[in-house]
C-alpha cells in the first residue's frame, strides 16, 4: 500500500515534546516537534508512499488524556493547516499514543524524582498509580476500549472506511532498574535534598509502565479479534532503548547526577533544550527548576529565592500556592509564557518535557511503527494473492466442468 495520507494523534509521547530544539517546534499549544516519532516517520524513505507528496495530519497534543483525544483530535472533515486541532481528513494509516495521562505518571515523576511541587510523597503516588492500573474492574482497560472504539468509529466514516489501519504505540521504560550505581543518587530540587533513585523505586516505575503496556496490548488484541484486524500494538522498540535509559552502568558513576549526554535517550531536567550542539546557548539549558523558582518565588524582604525556600523548609507552597499540584504548576507556567512570550515561551515545555524521549529515542519508535506497517502490508498482500489464486483455480474448475 502506497500511503498518500495519514494521521498522528495522541499525547506528548506522540507529539514529541521538546525532542529537539525550540526552532523546530511545530505547534506551541500542543508542543508538537519535528523529532517526534510521527514526524520522523513522515520523513523516512522507508515509510510507504512518496515522501514528497505523502500528507501527514499531525493532531497529537501534549498533556491530553483519553477523553481529550476523543473530544479534540478526531473530528471529521478536511484538515485545517496550522490548526491546533486539525480535522482527521481521509487517512489510510493512523498512529496513536494514549493513556499515560490517565494513570498519574506526572505526579509520580515529581513526587519520586524531583520533589519540586506538592508534598514529596513518592510511595503515595506510586501506590495511587498502581491502584489505578490494577483496579479489579479494569477501569483503564474499559476506558481504553471506549476510546479506541470511538476513534475507530470516526475513522470508519472516512474515505477508506474499514481499511484504515490504526497503530498504537507502547510507552518506553525509563530505567535500568538493576544497576546499583544510582542507589544513592538524588535528582531532588528540594532544600535539603531528599529522595534517592533506589532500585526498588526504579523497578516499581518500570513495572507500572509494563503493566499499562500490557493493558493496551490486551485491549488491542481483543478488538482486533472482534474486528478482524485493522488495529495493531507496537512495542518492538523497547529492546533498542537498552543501554540508553537512565541509570545505565557507567565507568564514571558521577554521570548519574546529570545524565544529559547523547547516549541517554531521555530528557533530564538539566538537559539542554536541543538535540543538536548548535543550540547550546538556548536559554532553557541548565537547571530549569532554579529559573522557574526565580520567577514564581522572586527575592523579597532581603531574601534571595533560595533563602526564601530554605526558610520554609523547602515547602514552596508556602511561598506560592501554584506549587500545590501538577495542574496548578502547568497553568502557572502557561500564564507566564502568555504574558511574556519573548522571554518565557519555553517555560511550559521546559517543565513538561522531562522524562520524555529525545529525538534519538523517537527514532527507534518511528522505525518500529514503520516496520509494523510494512509487516501488515506484506501479510495483506500475501492474503490478497492467495484469494486471487483461489478465485483463479475455481474459475478453471468451473470451465473444465463445462468443457468435459
Amino acid at each position: 500500500m502506497g500511503i498518500t495520507e495519514w494521521l498522528a494523534i495522541g499525547d506528548s509521547f506522540s507529539a514529541g515534546i521538546s525532542a529537539d530544539g525550540p526552532s523546530d517546534e511545530l505547534n506551541w499549544r500542543c508542543s508538537r516537534f519535528k523529532m517526534s516519532y510521527p514526524y520522523q516517520m513522515q520523513n523516512s524513505n522507508r515509510m510507504p508512499g512518496n515522501k514528497t507528496s505523502r500528507k501527514l495530519t499531525f493532531g497529537s497534543c501534549t498533556g491530553e488524556s483519553m477523553s481529550d483525544v476523543v473530544n479534540n483530535q478526531i473530528a471529521l472533515g478536511e484538515p485545517v493547516s496550522g490548526a491546533t486541532y486539525p480535522k482527521i481528513g481521509n487517512p489510510q494509516v493512523v498512529s496513536l499514543s494514549v493513556s499515560g495521562n490517565d494513570v498519574g505518571f506526572g505526579d509520580v515523576v515529581n513526587n519520586c524524582l524531583y520533589h519540586w511541587f506538592g508534598y514529596h510523597e513518592c510511595d503515595k503516588y506510586l501506590n495511587k498509580s498502581t491502584e489505578i492500573i490494577r483496579n479489579e474492574t479494569n477501569l483503564v482497560g474499559m476506558k481504553l476500549i471506549v476510546t479506541l472504539t470511538q476513534i475507530l468509529s470516526n475513522l470508519r466514516q472516512t474515505k477508506h472506511g474499514k481499511h484504515v489501519q490504526l497503530y498504537v504505540t507502547a510507552y518506553p521504560r525509563f530505567w535500568n532498574d538493576e544497576n546499583p550505581q544510582c542507589d544513592n543518587v538524588t535528582w531532588s530540587s528540594s532544600y535539603p535534598d531528599d529522595g534517592i533513585l533506589t532500585r526498588s523505586m526504579r523497578k516499581h516505575m518500570n513495572n507500572l509502565i509494563d503493566e499499562l503496556n500490557q493493558i493496551i496490548q490486551d485491549v488491542i488484541e481483543g478488538l482486533s479479534t472482534i474486528l478482524g484486524g485493522g488495529i495493531y500494538f507496537v512495542d518492538s522498540f523497547q529492546s533498542a532503548f537498552n543501554g540508553h535509559r537512565f541509570c545505565e552502568v557507567e565507568t564514571d558513576p558521577e554521570y548519574h547526577n546529570g545524565p544529559i549526554d547523547d547516549k541517554t535517550w531521555f530528557i533530564h531536567f538539566k538537559s539542554p533544550y536541543r538535540d543538536s550542539p548548535s543550540l547550546d546557548n538556548n536559554p532553557s539549558s541548565g537547571n530549569m527548576f532554579d529559573r522557574i523558582d526565580a520567577l514564581l518565588i522572586p527575592p523579597k524582604d532581603g531574601l534571595s529565592t533560595r533563602q526564601r525556600i530554605e526558610a520554609v523548609g523547602g515547602d514552596r507552597t508556602r511561598c506560592n500556592e501554584v506549587y500545590a499540584n501538577h495542574d496548578d504548576m502547568t497553568a502557572a507556567l502557561k500564564r507566564l509564557a502568555e504574558d511574556d512570550p519573548l522571554e518565557n515561551s519555553y517555560l511550559p515545555v521546559s517543565w513538561m518535557r522531562i522524562m520524555h524521549p529525545k529525538g534519538s529515542g523517537y527514532k527507534v519508535m518511528a522505525d518500529a511503527v514503520i516496520d509494523k506497517i510494512l509487516e501488515v502490508n506484506r501479510m495483506e498482500s500475501q492474503s490478497s494473492l492467495e484469494v486471487q489464486r483461489v478465485v483463479w483455480m475455481w474459475g478453471w474448475y468451473k470451465w473444465l466442468q463445462r468443457v468435459f
